[in-house]
């Protein structure tokens, strides 16, 4: 599939838009992790054993 470069800046733009308007719900409900807690569970994948 092709897309002008104009409707490609339209599709970025709304992506962008639609990813921040779910990190500002989630921060509203306080449904997010946190910095300590990401930290904690990359970790915990990154360490982890197949």
């Amino acid at each position: 599939m092709l897309l002008s470069l104009d409707d490609y800046q339209r599709f970025e733009e709304t992506e962008d838009a639609l990813w921040a308007a779910r990190a500002e719900a989630a921060h509203k409900k306080g449904g997010y992790l946190g910095t300590n807690k990401s930290e904690a569970l990359l970790k915990k994948f990154i360490d982890a054993k197949d």
